[in-house]
């Protein structure tokens, strides 16, 4: 749970990482994984019981793992143990909920959002991250409101 405050000024920087957030819950899925995979080896075999601790390990590995996040003025980067660099224009709505924010390329609400969008999990800095993302947000709409302010003015 480090924070850092990028050198930068219009930038923040901050690692999540769930697992040692959240031990109990950690240790309560691991347990159930392995207890769900050896039922499995135990009944079909212990070569589907492996399979199951691959794909079930695999699908809460962003729990277990590290990530690095970095949001500037120009684009939002997320890093484990691949990069994704999203620009901020490519982002049109943002929800909150409570334990991060969905970052997300429609500016309505759809079920595909989930899948194109980036999730930002807070580590302690809820506030800190909501309001960077909301002061990017009104700069976003200043220069819509300056372009159509001045096609009302020619007209």
């Amino acid at each position: 749970m480090r924070h850092t405050e990028s050198s930068k000024k219009n930038s923040i920087e901050w690692v999540s990482f769930p697992v040692k957030e959240e031990k109990r819950r950690g240790i309560l899925a691991l347990v159930f994984i392995i207890v769900f995979s050896v039922l499995l080896g135990y009944a079909w075999g212990s070569l589907w019981g492996c399979i199951s601790f691959a794909f079930l390990f695999i699908s809460l590995l962003p729990f277990y793992i590290p990530t690095y996040y970095r949001l500037d003025e120009e684009k939002i980067i997320l890093r484990r143990f691949y990069t994704v660099e999203k620009r901020w224009d490519e982002i049109r709505s943002y929800y909150p909920d409570r334990y991060g924010v969905l970052l997300s390329p429609f500016s309505y609400p759809t079920r595909l959002e989930n899948f194109r969008g980036i999730y930002l999990r807070f580590s302690g800095n809820r506030e800190e991250v909501l309001s960077f993302i909301e002061k990017i947000f009104q700069a976003k709409k200043e220069p819509e409101s300056e372009r159509t302010s001045e096609i009302e003015n020619r007209t």
